[in-house]
C-alpha cells in the first residue's frame, strides 16, 4: 500500500524536474539539470487481519504520527494509544472506543543508559517488570505485583533469558518462583535467517520477551519456528507451539500461521493466523 503522500510529493517533483529541463537553453553551456534526490521509504504495518480457531476474526489497524511513530492500534472496539517523550514510549493506554473508558495501561521506565529498566501495567491485574541487563542484552527480569514491592524487592518470581552467541536471539528461558525455585524451563530455535523482530513500537522499547500487554503491539518474532517446554518436576522438553511464515521479496511478512499444542497428547488446540498489510512512508 502506497501512501498517497509519496505518490503527490514524488509527481510533485517529477513535474518540477520536467519542466526545469524543458527550460533549460542548449545553447547555455554552463547550466545543468539539478538532480533530484529519490524520496527514501520504508514499509510500516498498517493492518493486520488475526484470526484464531477459537476466538474468530479481530483486525488491528495502525496509525502513525509525522515522524512514522506509531500513535496507537484500532482492534475493534478498543483502541491503544501510544504516548512519547522524545523518541521513547513512556506510557500505553487501552481504551474502549464506545465508552471511552480506559481499560488497562503501561507505565515504562528508563534507564541512565536509556534502556528500558521497569514498567509497570494494569492488565487484568497489576504488575511490575524489571529488567537486569549484561553487554546492553536483558539477561534476567523479575515480576512485582506492585511499586511497593518493587522498592523492597519482594518478588513474585523471575526468568532467566539465555541467547544464541551469535545473534540477539533469546533461545531459552527458565523461570523460577519467588523461593527462587525452578519453575519451568522454555527452549526456542530460529531459522537460519536469524531475524528478531518486527513491530515498530516494540523495537522503540525493545523488550525481548513479557506478558499480554504486548498483545496491543503485536510482538513477535518473525522467525520463532518452534518452542519446547519442560515442566516442574521433569526435564523432559515438550513441543507446545510452532509457527510459519511467508515473507515479500524484502523479508517483510505476509502471513503468520502459530499453532499452540496440547502437550499431553500432542494435538492441535488452537491456531492463530495474522496476514499483514503495509505502508510505505518517507523517512529521514
Amino acid at each position: 500500500m502506497v501512501n498517497n503522500t509519496i505518490i503527490l510529493k514524488g509527481f510533485s517533483l517529477f513535474l518540477i524536474s520536467f519542466v526545469l529541463f524543458s527550460c533549460s537553453s542548449n545553447d547555455d553551456a554552463n547550466e545543468t539539470d539539478e538532480e533530484v534526490t529519490p524520496i527514501e521509504t520504508r514499509k510500516f504495518i498498517s493492518k493486520i487481519h488475526f484470526e484464531s480457531t477459537a476466538n474468530g476474526l479481530d483486525e488491528y489497524i495502525y496509525n502513525y504520527d509525522s515522524s512514522n511513530n506509531l500513535i496507537s492500534v484500532k482492534k475493534n472496539e478498543s483502541l491503544v494509544t501510544f504516548i512519547y517523550t522524545g523518541n521513547k514510549i513512556t506510557r500505553a493506554e487501552v481504551s474502549n472506543l464506545v465508552t471511552g473508558d480506559l481499560l488497562n495501561y503501561a507505565n515504562y521506565f528508563y534507564n541512565s543508559e536509556g534502556l528500558l529498566d521497569y514498567y509497570e501495567s494494569d492488565f487484568q491485574l497489576q504488575r511490575i517488570v524489571k529488567y537486569s541487563y549484561q553487554n546492553g542484552r536483558v539477561v534476567k527480569f523479575y515480576n512485582y505485583l506492585n511499586l511497593t514491592d518493587l522498592e523492597n524487592d519482594n518478588y513474585l518470581g523471575y526468568i532467566d533469558a539465555f541467547y544464541n552467541d551469535n545473534t540477539n536471539n533469546i533461545i531459552e528461558f527458565v523461570r523460577y518462583n519467588s523461593n527462587d525455585e525452578f519453575d519451568r524451563r522454555t527452549t526456542r530455535s530460529f531459522g537460519s535467517e536469524n531475524k528478531r523482530y518486527f513491530g515498530e513500537a516494540a523495537e522503540l522499547i525493545n523488550l525481548p520477551y513479557s506478558f499480554q500487554i504486548l498483545e496491543s503491539f503485536n510482538y513477535y518474532s518473525n522467525n520463532d519456528l518452534k518452542g519446547w517446554r519442560a515442566y516442574l518436576n521433569s526435564t523432559d522438553l515438550v513441543l507446545y507451539r510452532e509457527s510459519s511464515y511467508v515473507n515479500d521479496s524484502e523479508g517483510f511478512c505476509l502471513v503468520w500461521k502459530l499453532d499452540y499444542y496440547n502437550t499431553t497428547s500432542g494435538e492441535v488446540e488452537v491456531t492463530f493466523t495474522k496476514t499483514y498489510e503495509y505502508i510505505e512512508l518517507e523517512i529521514d
